[in-house]
């Protein structure tokens, strides 16, 4: 069964994974910038943005709960790169939804990113199996988990501000 300490930073092959949970203010409002913008936005499942209000009241709740976690991630330079999250895990079956981006004008590897944060999951945290989904339209993301071994089993359309065609492992 995986277990997961959110008090812990983890760290792997340079790269460090720090949960919200323990991020100053200043950090928090970066990264709910980062979740705001319209190149991060529009690949979610919510394209709307999100308040102040709301964001540190989700990030609050993540103290108490065993099904999601969220981890800002550092590149070997100490410099942040992008959000990893852990969501609907079931401890029992050690799975969950997988979702990650990285931070709108962050040039580099965005390979390397995914990577590590797939390499996070099942080496270091120790998950059996994840499920999650990307939309159709975004090529990047999609080839990035199809190298990484992801296999796609269905497609749903998804009615929000605009229709969205999310293909899901």
């Amino acid at each position: 069964m995986i277990e997961i300490d959110r008090n812990v930073d983890y760290s792997s092959h340079g790269y460090r994974f720090r949960n919200f949970i323990n991020l100053d203010m200043d950090t928090l409002k970066k990264i709910l910038f980062w979740r705001n913008h319209v190149d991060v936005r529009k690949w979610m499942y919510s394209n709307e943005i999100i308040p102040l209000d709301n964001h540190l009241a989700y990030v609050a709740s993540l103290h108490n709960r065993a099904d999601a976690y969220y981890w800002l991630v550092y590149d070997p330079d100490g410099d942040p790169i992008g959000v990893t999250y852990v969501t609907s895990i079931k401890k029992d079956e050690d799975c969950g939804e997988l979702g990650y981006y990285a931070i709108p004008g962050t040039y580099g590897d965005g390979f390397s990113f995914v990577k590590e944060c797939f390499y996070f999951y099942f080496h270091i945290l120790q998950f059996k199996r994840f499920y999650g989904s990307v939309d159709a339209d975004n090529v990047q993301a999609y080839l990035i988990d199809v190298f990484l071994g992801c296999q796609f089993t269905s497609s749903k359309t998804i009615e929000s501000i605009c229709s969205m065609k999310k293909l899901y492992y």
